[in-house]
């Protein structure tokens, strides 16, 4: 009777292993199993390590073949990374300068009053925020409009440029 208990448990627990995979036994699962079910659980363990070994050298002979194409990929990135870097040394190196090609609608004149003369680092926002100026800075279009024949880019003036100020 006590065979027949033990083996209906090794058929309920190594049916899966044939069926769907192997399945593993707990510890207590184990020493309730006699000397034959014990080497026959064991020989399904050892067949179960082989397949996964298998399926080891499965993946890693293909990652071995992928390993060209992995490594011609980090040479890209490599490249491009060294191309990003020189194009930012480039662009940090290389000071900004504006041409203008077109000539200044009116000769050049004197600030008076009502002017202001461009000074380096100065933006339309900026002069128009000045307390001399309008003390605040959304009103820089008046200025641009009131410039226009002179600023092509509200964005790009320059110093020495002499700016009507309206009021």
């Amino acid at each position: 009777m006590k065979k027949l208990v033990l083996l209906t448990i090794l058929v309920i627990f190594l049916c899966p292993v044939f069926l769907h995979g192997f399945t593993y036994l707990t510890q207590e699962e184990y020493r309730a199993l006699c000397g034959d079910e014990r080497r026959e659980y064991n020989a399904a363990l050892l067949e179960e390590m082989d397949a996964m070994q298998n399926r080891k050298d499965d993946a890693l002979a293909a990652g071995d073949e992928l390993e060209p194409e992995v490594e011609a990929l980090r040479r890209q990135l490599n490249a491009l990374n060294q191309e990003i870097a020189a194009l930012e040394r480039q662009r940090t190196e290389e000071p900004v300068t504006q041409v203008v090609t077109e000539p200044v609608a009116e000769p050049v004149r004197r600030a008076g009053d009502g002017d202001y003369v461009v000074q380096e680092g100065d933006s339309l926002w900026r002069i128009a925020g000045f307390g001399n100026i309008y003390n605040d800075n959304i009103r820089w279009p008046e200025i641009y409009q009131a410039n226009q024949n002179q600023i092509n880019n509200p964005n790009l003036i320059f110093p020495g440029q002499i700016l009507i100020i309206p009021r």
